[in-house]
């Protein structure tokens, strides 16, 4: 029942980048009357620290592998083709080639219960595999991991190179780790061993490493006087009624196409009698929290200072050289006290313009929201003074927005996507506290507005 899944066939895809890793050149020799060219050495086993290991908090595993990946793709329902959401890692280093994915599965009505089921799913992998890597078996075996279900198998693939394979079943989710050596006996030693070292870890233990990263990251906090004039609140500025005391919001994905499924959390921000941001805390797109932020003021600004919670599966980022004249700014001293600092302007009693300002001096971004009868533009610049993003809203009674275009500024998708939203419930207070999404979608040749996400908030208020 499980043999011709989908899923078998995404796998095998997985691994199709590792069978063509490059045999490494040797290195460039001097140039003749020059100084040696530096040569970067990449990822190897051999050269880890002692004790190194990667470790995924959102797929709950470690490995002794490389902690810098070299490339991670989220996994949702729509590309899984099935009900199922999780990530995928991968590693090009110098013995060859890893990929190690896991994903939930969240049909209640599928399990893997009988020793037929088991093998049957196995085997779909297996044939997937082999078939996509168009390689030779070599040997398989059943296996365990911490009790749970496994199975391997080697393959000799064209060229002769070495796979390896390895599927593990743990309660609804599945672990997969493919490999290709390179072309020498001593790399398949060692990533066969890196393969061994692959362990699970207790969603408890990860929680509570989770908690203690952000007890760690948290900044000190800024002084909460003297208040520097500010014609709102930052409460009233978000429309929040009420003595908001905190404000949690989650989301959770309708449309199939996010890597994390079920509600998940988005941000918790703080707030003082006063109604002015105290601390927010930003969550990734798994639901971990990533960025801590905390609000009060300096020399009699509003201002800010914010500290990044980093994890081993963080999506290895991409190198940029600042603009010259931002970078010949940037030499300024900087006032280690705050981040940014925070200019206001409000036109007929509402926020029309939030500038930051670097610690350096420098100008950081810049929000503008013009309003006109029901409906709002919001112009987002970068710290160059160049238009980013612009937003188009159309506003109920209450001045929440009930259709919202995202314009294609920068020409990079090449149309505006638009969205309408509907306010499901609110609390006491007069709060909403469940939206629900839609976005205009093609389908079937006509356009159609289709449930895209449900956000959720949930408030405490000072008493």
């Amino acid at each position: 029942m499980f043999k011709n899944s989908n899923l078998f066939i995404l796998v095998a895809a997985y691994i199709s980048f590792v069978a063509f890793v490059p045999a490494q050149p040797p290195p460039p020799a001097a140039k003749s009357g020059g100084s040696p060219i530096t040569v970067v050495g990449q990822r190897s086993i051999q050269g880890m620290q002692p004790g190194e290991r990667f470790t995924s908090a959102d797929g709950r595993f470690s490995i002794a592998l490389p902690k810098s990946i070299s490339g991670f793709a989220a996994l949702s329902p729509q590309q899984l083709g099935f009900n199922g959401s999780g990530g995928m890692y991968q590693w090009i280093i110098k013995e060859g080639g890893v990929a190690i994915s896991f994903h939930d599965f969240h049909d209640p009505n599928f399990s893997l219960t009988t020793e037929q089921n088991f093998t049957d799913y196995f085997a779909g992998v297996r044939d997937s595999v082999l078939n996509q890597m168009k390689g030779k078996m070599v040997s398989d075996a059943r296996i365990t991991l911490a009790g749970h279900r496994g199975y391997q198998f080697a393959m000799e693939l064209p060229g002769g190179r070495k796979g390896f394979a390895r599927t593990f079943y743990v309660n609804k989710r599945a672990y997969s780790l493919f490999a290709v050596a390179s072309e020498d006996s001593a790399s398949e030693s060692l990533i066969s061993k890196a393969l061994d070292s692959f362990q699970l870890i207790a969603k408890g233990n990860v929680d509570a490493d989770v908690k203690r990263k952000i007890e760690a990251a948290t900044p000190a906090a800024l002084p909460q006087s003297p208040v520097a004039a500010k014609e709102r609140s930052d409460a009233e500025d978000e429309g929040l009624k009420g003595r908001v005391k905190t404000v949690t919001e989650e989301s959770e994905d309708r449309s199939g196409t996010w890597g994390t499924q079920g509600r998940k959390m988005d941000s918790v921000e703080e707030y003082d009698v006063r109604g002015n941001l105290v601390k927010r805390i930003d969550f990734d797109s798994k639901g971990m929290p990533f960025q801590i932020r905390v609000y009060g003021y300096v020399d009699g600004a509003r201002a800010s200072k914010s500290s990044i919670i980093d994890y081993d599966d963080d999506p290895p980022l991409m190198a940029a050289s600042p603009p010259a004249a931002a970078a010949a700014v940037a030499t300024k001293p900087r006032d280690t006290r705050y981040e940014y600092k925070y200019e206001h302007k409000y036109v007929g009693g509402r926020l029309q313009e939030k500038q930051l300002i670097r610690n350096d001096g420098r100008k950081g971004m810049r929000y503008v929201t013009n309003y006109e009868g029901g409906r709002s533009e919001e112009l987002v610049y970068d710290d160059q003074g160049k238009l980013n993003m612009k937003f188009l809203r159309t506003l109920d009674d209450k001045g929440y927005p009930t259709e919202w275009t995202s314009v294609d500024v920068l020409g990079i998708r090449g149309r505006d996507e638009r969205y309408v939203v509907k306010y499901d419930s609110f609390d006491a207070e007069g709060n909403w506290t469940k939206s629900t999404t839609s976005k205009l979608v093609s389908e079937g040749g006509k356009e159609v507005y289709k449930e895209w996400y449900v956000t959720y908030r949930t408030f405490t208020y000072h008493r």
